[in-house]
């Protein structure tokens, strides 16, 4: 998010009650009373001149109850219902596995997708979508409308589809045990106050309307020519016949690869590449010893093909170098995929971490990327999720850190933010966010960020 330097600088004087704003240097001296850390209270930087000093950040200013409206049931059960030992399945692709899970789950379960094929409704509603996905290319040839009509679900299908699902569970006895595997996941966070029977509803009813953005994504990106080669394969892959949920899965996994758009997959296993020295460093951090857990850096691309890291984004992380460097925080969590300009080679979280790396000698250990965030909704929501699965105590906040045209956005134009990320997430990403410096707020995560949305197939 981009705003006029002289507009945000004005607001952000009245907020703050600040006369004048500096801005960020490249140098990183610091007067902050945080304890702990790497480097005692002065930072170094890249560049020369000062900075300006640490301001008073006071963790006390963070409330851990929720100040925001956030439905509390729903956050305090998907607080309860996840579980960190329970071990993710895994498919046979990385997209699938994080936008379409349910698919994971069904697909990962032989004895259950027989018992459903056996089911009269459900057998219905395979021999139908396995028709019409065998009938496009021939129908439609490369007509891109044409195919949306055969391969997608309405609304009514997809309820229809939904209610008999959840029957079959119920009635097999199978619903139980795969509701308790959903809520354990923390993908279906959002759901959480459900019963198993709508719990199962809702989510399919959400794997759908999954299918039917990413179809619509793709099948614009590839062009009718591409798409009807695409359709082919996918029919020509899977003689037999699909199962009811199937059809347009493989059709949008494969159009996926077809547009080389592998954004999600790209660096994963964190936990066994980018994020394997952190992650093994969290056991032994003193958590007592800081005053937040982890400095949250949303990143920003420079907008410019073959750039790396935009001048915004280095800003960023020598705000984060300063911080560090004073002991506000053991850890440094860096946040941005590949977004600017569309397909760039350069993840900001990446191009983050290797300024940090070279710059300011801030050491691999210290450091946690989530290279997938592609709005600064889902920087928030990402790296809450990173936190949950990462080990970091959650009942305490972080500190976000930014240039001050962002952090007046998340932390003083709530009345915007929060309202987008009702919008495009359908919660809010914190329990509570606070604003404590014109480059700082400290927030404090909810579990319910664990829900997965497949509508955004490149950051679910």
């Amino acid at each position: 998010m981009r705003f006029s330097s002289s507009i945000a600088a004005a607001l952000l004087s009245v907020a703050l009650g600040c006369t004048s704003d500096p801005g960020p240097s490249g140098t990183a001296s610091s007067t902050s009373t945080g304890t702990g850390g790497a480097g005692g209270a002065g930072g170094t930087g890249a560049g020369g001149g000062g900075a300006e000093p640490l301001p008073p950040l006071d963790p006390a200013a963070c409330p851990i109850t929720a100040d925001s409206g956030e439905d509390p049931a729903i956050a305090a059960a998907a607080e309860a219902q996840w579980s960190p030992t329970y071990a993710l399945p895994k498919g046979t692709s990385i997209e699938q596995d994080k936008a379409f899970f349910l698919a994971t789950l069904l697909r990962g379960d032989g004895a259950l997708l027989a018992d459903l094929a056996a089911d009269i409704a459900l057998a219905a509603v395979a021999k139908d979508r396995d028709e019409r996905l065998r009938a496009a290319p021939a129908k439609c040839v490369d007509d891109v409308v044409c195919q949306r009509a055969a391969l997608t679900w309405t609304d009514a299908e997809a309820a229809s589809a939904a209610d008999a699902l959840s029957a079959r569970l119920a009635s097999s006895g199978k619903l139980t045990s795969l509701a308790k595997s959903m809520r354990a996941s923390g993908r279906f966070g959002l759901h959480a106050t459900r019963g198993d029977g709508d719990l199962v509803k809702a989510a399919f009813r959400d794997l759908v309307t999954a299918l039917g953005a990413a179809f619509d994504a793709e099948a614009t990106s590839l062009g009718g020519a591409k798409l009807l080669e695409v359709v082919k394969s996918v029919a020509a892959a899977h003689p037999s016949l699909f199962a009811f949920f199937e059809p347009l899965l493989d059709v949008d996994l494969a159009a996926l690869t077809a547009d080389l758009r592998d954004e999600a997959s790209r660096y994963e296993p964190l936990d066994q590449g980018e994020n394997a020295k952190a992650l093994a460093h969290i056991p032994s951090i003193d958590w007592a010893s800081f005053p937040f857990t982890v400095i949250l850096v949303p990143g920003q691309g420079p907008d410019v093909p073959d750039v790396a890291l935009a001048p915004v984004g280095q800003a960023r992380a020598d705000l984060a170098a300063q911080r560090f460097a004073a002991g506000v925080a053991p850890l440094i969590v860096l946040s941005g995929g590949h977004v600017h300009p569309d397909r760039t080679p350069y993840s900001e979280a990446i191009e983050m971490k290797k300024y940090l790396r070279s710059a300011h000698g801030v050491p691999e250990e210290a450091i946690l990327v989530e290279p997938h965030a592609r709005h600064t909704t889902t920087n928030l929501r990402n790296v809450s999720r990173l936190l949950y699965r990462g080990g970091v105590p959650t009942d305490r906040p972080l500190l976000v850190t930014s240039d001050f045209g962002q952090s007046l956005y998340i932390g003083f134009w709530k009345g915007m933010f929060g309202p987008r990320c009702q919008s495009e997430l359908g919660y809010l990403p914190w329990r509570s966010l606070v604003p404590i410096s014109k480059y700082d707020a400290c927030m404090v995560p909810v579990a319910v960020s664990l829900h997965a949305d497949g509508r955004d197939r490149l950051d679910p």
